[in-house]
C-alpha cells in the first residue's frame, strides 16, 4: 500500500483548512501591528522635533542675550574697565541672568582676574576657545561646548575683549551659559518608553540625555561609534 503524503490524510487535510482558515486573521494582526509600529515611530518623530526645534529657539534667544549683554558692557566702558568694577558688576548680572552659569573676566594672557563663581582653584583659561579667539577681535566670540573649569558642569562661553581708547587689550570678558535645562528638557520631553532623546554637539559629545545615570555610559560610546562611522 504505497505511503500517503501528511496532506492527503483526513487528519492533515484537516489541518490545512484550519491553517487556511487562520491566515487571514494571522496577516491581519501582522497588517495591524506594522501600521502602528509607523504610526509610533512617526508620533515619536514629530514630538524629537517639537522639542528640537524648541531648544534651539530657547538657545538661540540666549545665546543672543548675551551677546548683547557682552557688547553692551564693552560699548559702555571705552576707557576700558578696571578689575575693582568686577565685584561690584557681575554678581549682579549672574543673578539677574537665570541662563548664565558664570559670568567673569580674564587678562590677556588667560589668568582669571574675577569670577562671579568663586572657584576652587587656580585657573587659567588661556586654552579656551572663546577666550583665544576674543583676543583677535572685537567682536563677541563664540567658544566650543565644554565641562565649565569653575562650575564643573556642562556650558557654552561666549566671550568679549575690553580694549582702551588706544585699542589696548585690557580684560576679555566672559559669560558662561548654563546648558542644565537641556537635560530637564530632555527628561521631560514625554517620548514613548521605548525612545530616548540625546542632544549633541557637532563633536558628538551628549550636552543632554533622557537616559538615566547607569546608562549614560553606554549611549554614549554607541554615539562615539556614529561619529566614527561618519
Amino acid at each position: 500500500m504505497p505511503r500517503l503524503l501528511p496532506f492527503q490524510t483526513l487528519r492533515g487535510k484537516l489541518v490545512f483548512f484550519a491553517c487556511l482558515a487562520t491566515l487571514p486573521a494571522f496577516m491581519f494582526v501582522i497588517y495591524v501591528a506594522s501600521n502602528e509600529r509607523a504610526a509610533s515611530f512617526q508620533r515619536t518623530q514629530k514630538m524629537s522635533r517639537y522639542v528640537a526645534e524648541s531648544a534651539s529657539r530657547e538657545h538661540a534667544a540666549q545665546v543672543f542675550g548675551a551677546k548683547r549683554l557682552l557688547n553692551t558692557l564693552a560699548s559702555q566702558k571705552p576707557q576700558g574697565m578696571t578689575a575693582s568694577d568686577l565685584p561690584l558688576l557681575l554678581p549682579a548680572l549672574l543673578g539677574s541672568f537665570p541662563q548664565f552659569a558664570n559670568i567673569g573676566a580674564v587678562a590677556p594672557e588667560g589668568e582669571l582676574v574675577y569670577s562671579a563663581v568663586a572657584p576652587s582653584r587656580h585657573i587659567n583659561m588661556a586654552q579656551i576657545p572663546a577666550i583665544q579667539k576674543a583676543r583677535q577681535t572685537d567682536e563677541v566670540a563664540m567658544g566650543s561646548y565644554l565641562v565649565g573649569l569653575i562650575v564643573g558642569r556642562p556650558i557654552l562661553i561666549m566671550a568679549r575683549a575690553l580694549r582702551d581708547r588706544a585699542g589696548q587689550l585690557q580684560l576679555i570678558l566672559f559669560v558662561a551659559l548654563d546648558l542644565k535645562w537641556l537635560d530637564q528638557l530632555a527628561k521631560q520631553a514625554g517620548l514613548p518608553d521605548d525612545s530616548d532623546l540625546l542632544i549633541v554637539d557637532q563633536g558628538g559629545t551628549i550636552l543632554a540625555s533622557s537616559l538615566d545615570i547607569s546608562t549614560r555610559a553606554a549611549g554614549r560610546q554607541v554615539l562615539q561609534g556614529m561619529t566614527d562611522i561618519l
